[in-house]
């Protein structure tokens, strides 16, 4: 279960972070505070996963750069 989202350096969203303990069923900002870019790394996350597209590698560094300490990953 995804209990947390943070992006940073994607588009207009720096340090962002979200948490998610109970269920969500509404996502409110103006515009251009991020809402459908919040949605865009999650529906690449999930094509990623279940293997139905690349994605490019700005958007790995993305997805894998909280990942690094744990992955031993490096640049």
């Amino acid at each position: 279960m995804l209990t947390r989202i943070y992006i940073d350096d994607f588009r207009c969203l720096v340090n962002f972070e979200v948490k998610l303990e109970n269920n969500i069923s509404l996502f409110l900002g103006g515009n251009g505070s991020g809402k459908t870019t919040v949605f865009n790394v999650l529906e690449k996350l999930q094509k990623f996963i279940i293997g139905n597209t690349k994605i490019s590698e700005s958007m790995f560094q993305l997805l894998v750069a909280p990942f690094r300490t744990y992955l031993d990953i490096t640049p």
